[in-house]
């Protein structure tokens, strides 16, 4: 029988706003905002995800307990025994992030593990506001997926031609949104990208205008329109 103590946290994290380290002007490591919940998910013996307990720390870490609730709502302490495990980390602002390999402590353990975690921009994030590069001034694009009822989960956007490699794809949620962010020396430009279905299907959308400094608009994507 193991023994773990609940009055210190599982493990830290320690939460960077991407978008705000890139500019430079917010230092190395600005502290991510927004609430946050820990899930960890199933797998190796675990039959479903469970949520922990969360509480931010003084210096604005996120400290993770070994605690959940059941269904029937009374708290389980421990949730999970010793090992490694994959945390799934959701965010107010910024999109989803997979931790791998997050040590829950045991026997012994009595130095919960930090972890420094970058955290990109997602559609609810409140980009600064201004139309100059030095203000944090972004470029975007925005649009939607839709479909006839069912989730819009799991849809990736890719930006294509000399943009691959330097916008970040990505993946939609349940509501279908999504969000391209452009390096802050974007010019204004026409621009491809393609929608890629959970299943593999594609469309390709070519000559899309951006605008530097700007948030453009693309046109909805309803599923079903076809693949090109």
């Amino acid at each position: 029988m193991y023994r773990v103590s609940l009055s210190r946290p599982a493990f830290g994290l320690r939460l960077i706003d991407s978008y705000l380290a890139g500019l430079g002007a917010f230092g190395s490591s600005p502290p991510a905002a927004g609430a946050f919940r820990a899930i960890v998910m199933a797998g190796n013996g675990l039959s479903r995800n469970l949520p922990l307990k969360t509480v931010t720390g003084p210096s604005g870490q996120l400290l993770c307990f070994n605690e959940t609730r059941g269904e029937d709502g009374i708290p389980r302490r421990p949730a999970i025994g010793p090992g490694a495990r994959a945390v799934l980390l959701e965010a107010e602002y910024f999109r989803p992030a997979v931790l791998s390999n997050i040590p829950f402590p045991g026997d012994g353990d009595t130095s919960p593990p930090l972890r420094e975690v970058h955290l990109d921009p997602g559609v609810n994030y409140p980009f600064p506001s201004g139309r100059a590069p030095s203000d944090g001034a972004p470029t975007l694009l925005r649009g939607v997926v839709r479909t006839d009822g069912g989730s819009a989960a799991g849809f990736n956007i890719e930006p294509m031609g000399p943009l691959k490699g330097r916008v970040q794809p990505y993946r939609t949620g349940p509501d279908g949104q999504w969000m391209l962010v452009f390096p802050s020396n974007q010019q204004d430009a026409s621009i491809s990208y393609r929608v890629v279905s959970p299943s593999g299907q594609s469309r390709t959308f070519r000559n899309v205008s951006v605008t530097a400094n700007a948030t453009a608009t693309a046109a909805p994507y309803q599923v079903g329109q076809g693949s090109g």
